[in-house]
């Protein structure tokens, strides 16, 4: 990971907390924003979410120029947008939003990074089966059979109907972990494994009294792994490249 910190162990009365000496702190200034509103600790103010990328990437580039407006000194600086997963949306969306208007916010982008991004359903929803195979965690006769299903979802995401599409690939991802017993496709984690919410040591860290003291947040929020309602109002977002 690339925050300052590695949590080492955090329990009710305890939290071990240990320099992370991969931060990109030491050598960049980071930033970390949470996005759409209504993720993490951000505050949702409106009774119409953000249901888009290109309207995240509208917010996004008002909080920019908020923040810079709070530290001009930075502005000068070369800025590199950096995201996971469904950052393949975003992270496009948001450099576009403040290359378009770049006479007017005169934001210095100097370039982007994205890890195990997320862009297209209609491409990479289709390649699992295969993908799977080669890696050796599916045999040849489920292949088949998650092949057909890839197709199905396929179907829908190049005929717009993202809702279904989205919906139809949540469908295969059970079918994976049912037949293999692992979390995801570009993990080898075991279900097994995988923790709760409430027993994850970052959650834990995140929601402890002095970390929302320490970071001036409202105390009555929690930090979640997925907000439900939000990845609802996406489910057309996700599927759209």
């Amino acid at each position: 990971m690339n925050g300052p910190f590695n949590i080492i162990n955090i329990t009710d009365t305890t939290q071990n907390i240990q320099p992370n000496k991969y931060a990109w702190n030491e050598f960049a200034h980071v930033l970390f924003n949470d996005q759409p509103f209504g993720v993490g600790f951000s505050i949702l103010n409106s009774s119409s979410p953000v249901n888009s990328s290109e309207e995240a990437g509208i917010i996004f580039e008002s909080f920019l120029l908020k923040f810079f407006e709070m530290f001009p000194e930075l502005k000068r600086n070369p800025l590199i947008l950096v995201g996971h997963s469904y950052a393949g949306h975003f992270i496009p969306c948001f450099a576009n939003t403040i290359l378009k208007n770049k006479s007017k916010n005169l934001i210095n982008l100097a370039g982007i990074a994205i890890g195990d991004p997320w862009i297209s359903m209609k491409r990479q929803s289709s390649n699992y089966a295969l993908f799977s195979f080669s890696q050796g965690i599916f045999s040849n006769k489920f292949r088949k059979v998650f092949a057909e299903k890839e197709m199905e979802n396929k179907f829908f995401a190049e005929n717009g109907k993202f809702s279904e599409a989205t919906k139809k690939r949540d469908d295969l991802m059970s079918l994976f972990q049912q037949n293999t017993k692992i979390w995801n496709f570009n993990s080898r984690i075991k279900l097994s494994e995988v923790l709760p919410d409430y027993a994850r040591p970052e959650l834990l860290w995140l929601n402890s009294t002095n970390t929302k003291e320490g970071l001036g947040v409202d105390p009555n929020i929690n930090f979640v792994n997925c907000n439900q309602t939000l990845r609802t109002e996406f489910l057309i977002d996700f599927a759209q490249s």
